[in-house]
């Protein structure tokens, strides 16, 4: 029993050590994001889209621009990762875009990785602002294209939720017909 036990626990340790770590639903990651600065989502304009408030063991995930949020994504301890949060997390959380040396210097020190990267994204905000007033309370979608460059400059969907009200809407938004999720 006690070998099949190191068998297996060696197994798990070191061969699905990174999908251990990587999985959504990681706590460590969730508790390493309220200590170190996430990266931030920001507009082509540098507006941010999704950032972080709070001061080191406090940051909490802040969504300024909710009715980008089924684009954008989130990023929440209860509920994981969602769209470009989730898509984008290694850069966001400074695993990705930093040296190994860096990253083993890092957890040596503070035993997590250091602060995340900003993203960039070619969505225009007041582009957008524009395309959600048009759309209004309808259900639908509506997505801008620069046709020479191939940039995504607005990608509208309703209906939308706000992240920041996820665990207090959580159930009403799995049940609703209309998916806002």
């Amino acid at each position: 029993l006690s070998l099949l036990s190191v068998v297996f626990l060696t197994f798990w340790a070191f061969i699905f050590k990174n999908d251990l770590e990587k999985r959504s639903d990681n706590l460590r990651l969730a508790i390493a994001d309220t200590i170190k600065s996430r990266g931030e989502i920001l507009d082509r304009n540098g507006e941010v889209i999704n950032g972080n408030q709070g001061t080191p063991g406090d940051f909490t995930r802040t969504y300024n621009y909710p009715p980008l949020s089924t684009t954008a994504g989130y990023s929440t301890m209860i509920y994981g990762l969602a769209g470009i949060e989730a898509k984008m997390d290694g850069y966001l959380r400074g695993i990705s875009n930093n040296s190994p040396f860096s990253l083993w210097w890092n957890n040596l020190l503070y035993n997590h990785p250091p602060a995340g990267a900003n993203i960039k994204l070619t969505i225009d905000l007041p582009l957008q602002r524009t395309m959600d007033d048009i759309l209004g309370e309808q259900n639908g979608s509506i997505i801008v294209i620069n046709a020479d460059s191939g940039e995504i400059l607005s990608v509208v969907s309703h209906p939308y939720f706000d992240p920041s009200t996820l665990s207090e809407n959580w159930e009403a938004l799995v049940s609703d017909p209309d998916n806002p999720l």
